[in-house]
Parts: structure tokens; C-alpha cells; sequence
């Protein structure tokens, strides 16, 4: 005759399905959470992307006698030589901030960190030269806007740097001297 074990292991149904039940209201509670988190860090991204070209700008203002490029594409020594200065053919003054006015990387010669990327969305600009603060859309998700003022050909007197974050425009803008 066989013994039935009487100290058998095992879970019911009940309570596996308190399990699932438990894990569910956890995921429901920490799934939004991560994604607000995740979008809080794109926008602060956005913020250092802001930052890093005003520190750009004003390393090309101080190669460049005090003024600011018209856009992104403008080389120092084109500034210098429409202000009446001698050009210099070495080193940062043959550099633009981006090398071009708009794109997704910097490209050529520029001043702008080379890992100057776009991080909300890889395949929108990750800087554009524009003329006023551009509204928030898909596609300028991500993107450091710079403006320049005072502008007479190559040259602007001063800027404003604005960021596109991942659901709206970042509220900050940067300015010379800020």
C-alpha cells in the first residue's frame, strides 16, 4: 500500500494568481514613472546640448573680436574679415560652430564637440539656425535652435539659444553674458 504525503509542496491557484495580481500593481505604478523618467532626461540632454553651444558661441566670439556668427556655417575668419581684421590661417579660426547652419552632427571643421548629437530623436537636426523660436513638433523634437541678433551679413551682435525637449519647447532660453 503506497503513504500519501501529507506535507506536500506546491502553490494553489489562489495564490499564484495573488501573485500575478500583486506584480501587476507594481508594473502599473512603476511603468509610468519610468517613462516620465526617461523623458525628464532627454530634456535635461537638451538643456547640455543648449549650454555646450552657448559656450561654443562664445569661444567663437572671443576668436572673433566680440561678435557672433550669423549662423552655425560661418567660419571665425569670415567674421574677422567682414569687421576689418586680418584673418589667421591656423588652428580655430578657420572653424565654424557647427559646419553648416543645420544638420544632425556637426560636419567639416567646427567648434561644436563632435559627439553633438540629437538625444530625443537621432534622425531630427541636432542644431538648426533659424530666424524666430520655432514652435514644438515631431519633427524639431530634440533640436538646439540658435538665433542670431543684430545681424549684417556674417555677423550678429548677440543670439538666443532655444531647445525643442520631447513632448514641448524647453521653457529656458540663453543669451550673452547669461
Amino acid at each position: 500500500m503506497r503513504r500519501k504525503n501529507k506535507n506536500k509542496k506546491g502553490f494553489t491557484l489562489i495564490e499564484l494568481l495573488i501573485v500575478v495580481v500583486i506584480i501587476g500593481i507594481l508594473a502599473a505604478i512603476a511603468i509610468p514613472n519610468f517613462i516620465s523618467m526617461v523623458s525628464r532626461a532627454k530634456d535635461a540632454s537638451v538643456k547640455s546640448n543648449m549650454h555646450t553651444m552657448q559656450v561654443t558661441l562664445e569661444n567663437f566670439s572671443t576668436l572673433a573680436e566680440g561678435y557672433y556668427p550669423a549662423d552655425l556655417g560661418v567660419t571665425v575668419n569670415s567674421v574677422r574679415s567682414a569687421i576689418g581684421f586680418p584673418t589667421i590661417n591656423t588652428g580655430d579660426y578657420t572653424k565654424s560652430v557647427a559646419g553648416a547652419s543645420a544638420g544632425t552632427a556637426p560636419t567639416g571643421n567646427y567648434l561644436l564637440p563632435g559627439n553633438f548629437r540629437n538625444p530625443v530623436k537621432a534622425v531630427n537636426n541636432a542644431f538648426s539656425t533659424t530666424s524666430a523660436k520655432p514652435p514644438h513638433n515631431d519633427t524639431n523634437a530634440g533640436c538646439t535652435f540658435y538665433v542670431a541678433v543684430g545681424t549684417t551679413g556674417v555677423i550678429a551682435t548677440s543670439y538666443i539659444i532655444f531647445g525643442d525637449g520631447s513632448k514641448s519647447l524647453i521653457p529656458d532660453s540663453l543669451i550673452p553674458g547669461q
